[in-house]
């Protein structure tokens, strides 16, 4: 095209862009750009021009860049970037725009090769995707940006992702054109080796990259970029996901976590890893190397063990790595350390662990008492040596119960009056706590000489972690020296601080020294540092501030609270009062108070003036507003509350106790420990006419069931004195016989003993399912079918939905066959005498197993017990293993020869997160297959009655053929009941 024709064609379309044309082809041929060049280069812009709307710009953009370009590269560079912009302005101005931009730059820094490596791959992504014009753009953008950060080679890498990732999606190639860009310092070489693998795996890698710099040093970045290239490429976003989901930027966690899975060689159980590293002890990296050994050899290529293993929800990767650490388990040692509390004879105080309590400073795992309850730590691993865990364990229990043995709690009003005579008293209860503690310590070490070499050994550990605190002030210095000096450190080897400090503080080494020497001592301590701190001119605040930077308590001894354990023991107190005042005073019928409220209902607000007397009702005010005084969170507050219910005087009682109980997990082939939370509840609504309306209703099969029953023998073996034949000789009707021989008189012969059965030692559960699925109705074989009727009749259809509505109003349902069963089966053993019990179960998942107890062993069989059997009603989910090992554990704890569990269901177990496939039975078959295997192994005989027709399938799997039986007339239930119930206990 010549330039007459090129200027005419420009003018067509913008006045401004013929106008530098003219301009620049002039200084072109001046600069001696060949005709045929000039030629191609104005065919070009006009194309670019022509090309559509505001084209016009691009040709602009070309014609200014066109003269620097030519003059750094020539007339051939020139051309070719006019063409191939030309080329791609089909369809936008933009990316020729973005083109002609960025080719302009890289001819300028003289880097055509790179310009050339852009184009090529350009070129290839403009033929496949030629009307995506904003990818294309986005494409052009990102090359060039990187060519500017990146050298050629890296920049080839990266054109070659490009071109292998142009299968993919446009979304997903916009994805990783703007993450390439975005973050300069990503590794192509990682991308490509991601990439050689699956492209999916390096886009993912893009996408995450922000994140891992967040979270991952960059020092720990090249050997994980090294891990995650061996992994399999389904599982890098998993593994990526994992990763950035953690904020917490730490290099030495992050290597430990890294080095685990180069061992590990798997992407998702290093994922699982990376999920649960703040469950294990990084700072150990040898003994995790060691744990994680262990449990590959133990796993073998079952993943799903693996990953159950590393969760820690594996009970064989718990005792592991309990048994590296030397962890101590609190429930392991709970009957020993009860025991040393009874020994010790303090009131009715409980031991419980600091995470199951949610009710008293659960921001910290040190011991811990209220006044009511002994806190400890769920498992303690401080040291490699179990010993030394254990000794923790002692010393600790035995330092809270040193407060009670020692009359710490008290003297604690005497210790009030005394605080609150200073000015800081937060400074001088914490100086009485310091004081306090080491006296228990030492009258502890000379009562009881057993003790003391593990006291010695916690006392010279605690004086070890103790080295590198720097005290910031006199206070805090004072305080760190009279804490050594309480765990026995040497007196040169402390700061010298005032000599008349120690000689005050070791007064309470003395023997006999009491409560009251502690409070001397904090008063004269106190006096101490109020000299040694210039307080003058100081604002509240910053008095606050000095008390921040004091010593931290020592481990074993915990934390005491003072006003806390004073509140506690002044309620104690008051209820106290408050239930010897009630049994005393009596209603206007004679009545005692307290048999006319329910303390299950009692409420303060509830109680009008008058309604007591005034020495109660003065009581209950004090009460209240010891209640009300009280600055503690919501948590404290509902522990309180809680406690008060207990008691019988609270707002709500909490009519449901919490239970854990390990789970079998087939897949695997190992417990998951503390997986389930069982609920006992003795709360059941009750159906007050239940039992007699069944009772009129079955007469003849009850007199049935008692029949067979009554047939029982006893089972319990009774000396029998005086008979003619026996096992063994009667000692005192022996000697007579002889004697009345000698005399020469007829002797008598009843001289034996015979053992003889007197009386049933027998235990018996009924365990009932209470499944949505009861809720059935029970089909009636000599019902009317309903008679045909015009459907289109509003009349027919009424009075057909009526019908139906009466019909399941008055159709008996599986819950109450299982129900009725049961009755008749407890009227039989009343009579019997058998001891037994009526509980059911059901639930949603494995954090809510309810377990409904209608009559425990040591309940009469009276108007309540048969109300709550009566109120039975269908609930939602089957999950029996921990009903069954809850029921087990109740059987055992009665202590009989024969301990019988018969467990009444419908169908087989079931719960919607019963193993990871909700819709595969196994899972919750073996679970419960394995807990009638526990019962078995315990003495616990078991045998599963259901009404589920396709009960063989599944409970020959579970059970022997003799514990188990499908009923298939449904009606047969009672009767069948009554033979098994003969069949386990005789």
């Amino acid at each position: 095209m010549t330039d007459a024709a090129g200027l005419a064609a420009l003018a067509r379309v913008n006045a401004e862009t013929a106008e530098k044309y003219e301009l620049t082809a002039g200084r072109l041929t001046d600069a001696g750009l060949q005709v045929d060049s000039l030629a191609k280069w104005t065919e070009a812009s006009v194309a670019v021009a022509e090309a559509g709307w505001r084209s016009f710009e691009a040709a602009n953009f070309l014609i200014d860049q066109s003269e620097a370009i030519f003059l750094k590269a020539g007339e051939d560079t020139l051309v070719r970037i006019a063409e191939y912009g030309a080329r791609l302005a089909g369809y936008s101005y933009e990316p020729p725009q973005v083109y002609f931009a960025g080719a302009a730059q890289l001819v300028a820094r003289g880097e055509q090769d790179a310009l050339r490596e852009i184009e090529a791959t350009g070129r290839r992504l403009h033929d496949r995707y030629e009307h995506a014009t904003g990818l294309i753009s986005k494409y052009f953008h990102s090359a060039f940006s990187i060519a500017g950060d990146r050298s050629v080679d890296e920049l080839a890498t990266w054109t070659h992702l490009t071109d292998a990732m142009l299968r993919d999606s446009r979304d997903e190639l916009l994805k990783f054109f703007d993450g390439t860009a975005s973050t300069p310092d990503i590794s192509f070489n990682v991308l490509r080796a991601l990439a050689a693998r699956g492209r999916r795996s390096a886009l993912v890698y893009v996408g995450h990259f922000q994140g891992l710099k967040l979270v991952m040093p960059e020092r720990v970045l090249p050997a994980f970029d090294d891990l995650l290239a061996t992994f399999d490429p389904e599982r890098v976003p998993e593994v990526l996901t994992a990763i950035t989901s953690s904020m917490e930027r730490d290099p030495a966690r992050w290597m430990v976590i890294v080095n685990l899975g180069k061992l590990l060689g798997d992407g998702e159980l290093f994922a699982c890893l990376v999920k649960c590293a703040d469950r294990l002890p990084l700072d150990d990296e040898r003994l995790l190397s060691a744990w994680l050994s262990r449990g590959m050899a133990y796993w073998s290529g079952n993943q799903k063990a693996g990953l159950a293993y590393i969760a820690l929800e594996s009970a064989r990767s718990k005792e592991i790595l309990e048994d590296l650490r030397g962890q101590v388990n609190f429930e392991d040692w709970k009957f020993v350390f009860q025991m040393i509390v009874e020994s010790f004879g303090v009131r009715q105080v409980k031991l419980e662990t600091i995470d199951e309590n949610v009710t008293y400073r659960e921001e910290t795992q040190l011991p811990q008492v209220d006044g009511t309850t002994i806190f400890l730590p769920e498992s303690v691993s401080l040291f490699s040596e179990q010993d030394k865990n254990f000794g923790y364990y002692k010393v600790s229990l035995l330092h809270q119960l040193g407060y009670f043995e020692f009359g710490c709690f008290d003297a604690l009003p005497e210790v009030n009056a005394a605080i609150v005579t200073c000015e800081r008293e937060s400074l001088a209860r914490r100086l009485f706590v310091i004081c306090e503690d080491s006296r228990v310590d030492w009258q502890l070490a000379r009562r009881f000489k057993g003790l003391r070499r593990q006291l010695g050994e916690q006392k010279r550990e605690a004086l070890q972690l103790r080295r590198g605190f720097q005290p910031g002030s006199a206070t805090a210095a004072i305080l760190e020296r009279v804490i050594r000096l309480g765990l026995d450190e040497a007196a040169d080897d402390g700061p010298h601080i005032d000599p008349d400090v120690d000689g005050l503080f070791l007064r309470l080494r003395e023997p006999g020294a009491t409560v009251a020497d502690s409070i001397a001592v904090m008063l004269a301590l106190y006096q101490k540092l109020e000299e040694a701190e210039n307080l003058a001119g100081l604002s509240a605040q910053e008095k606050a501030m000095l008390l921040s930077e004091l010593p931290p308590p020592v481990e074993f001894r915990g934390e005491l609270d003072v006003d806390r354990v004073s509140a506690t023991l002044n309620i104690e107190a008051n209820l106290d009062e408050i239930e010897e005042a009630l049994s005393d005073e009596e209603s206007e019928d004679g009545m005692p108070m307290m048999n006319l409220i329910d303390p299950e209902l009692l409420d303060f607000e509830d109680i009008e003036k008058g309604d007591v007397g005034e020495g109660v009702g003065m009581l209950m005010t004090e009460l209240k507003r010891e209640l009300e005084e009280l600055e503690v969170d919501e948590a404290v507050q509902g522990g309180v509350e809680g406690a008060l219910a207990g008691r019988g005087i609270g707002k709500r009682s909490k009519d449901e106790t919490a239970h854990v109980y390990d789970e079998w997990d087939f897949e695997i082939g190992d417990y998951r420990p503390r997986w389930c939370t069982l609920y006992e509840m003795r709360e059941v609504e009750e159906d007050e006419t239940y039992v007699q309306d069944t009772m009129a209703e079955h007469q003849d099969l009850a007199r049935r069931v008692r029949s067979q029953l009554s047939n029982l023998k006893p089972e319990m073996l009774v000396k029998i004195k005086g008979t003619r034949e026996g096992e063994e000789l009667d000692l005192e009707r022996s000697i007579a016989y002889l004697v009345d021989r000698k005399a020469g008189l007829t002797p008598e012969e009843n001289i034996y003993v015979e053992r003889q059965r007197k009386s049933r030692d027998v235990s018996t559960l009924f365990l009932l399912d209470m499944s949505a699925s009861t809720d059935d109705i029970i089909p009636d074989p000599e019902a009317e079918p309903a008679p045909p009727g015009d459907e289109d009749d509003d009349d027919y259809l009424f009075q057909y939905f009526e019908d139906r509505r009466r019909y399941e109003e008055s159709a008996r349902r599986i819950i109450d066959l299982e129900k009725e069963s049961v009755v008749l089966m407890a009227e039989a053993l009343e009579k019997l005498g058998d001891n037994y019990s009526v509980c059911g179960f059901s639930g949603y998942g494995r954090d809510r197993v309810d377990y409904f107890l209608c009559k425990d062993f040591d309940e009469p069989y009276d108007a309540r017990a048969k109300g709550k059997i009566g109120g039975i009603k269908p609930c939602r989910s089957t999950r029996m293993g921990p009903p069954i090992r809850h029921a087990t554990r109740s059987l055992l704890r009665t202590g009989s020869r024969i301990k019988a569990l018969i467990i009444i269901s419908d169908g087989y177990p079931q719960d919607h997160d019963y193993g990871s496939d909700r819709n595969s039975r196994d899972y919750g078959l073996n679970d419960t297959m394995k807990a009638l295997m526990e019962a078995r192994q315990q003495g616990v005989l078991s045998y599963c009655l259901t009404v589920d027709k396709s009960g063989h399938d599944y409970l020959r799997a579970m059970c022997p053929d003799n514990q188990y039986m499908v009923i298939q007339d449904i009606e047969q239930l009672p009767e069948e009941l009554s033979r098994v119930y003969r069949s386990l206990t005789t």
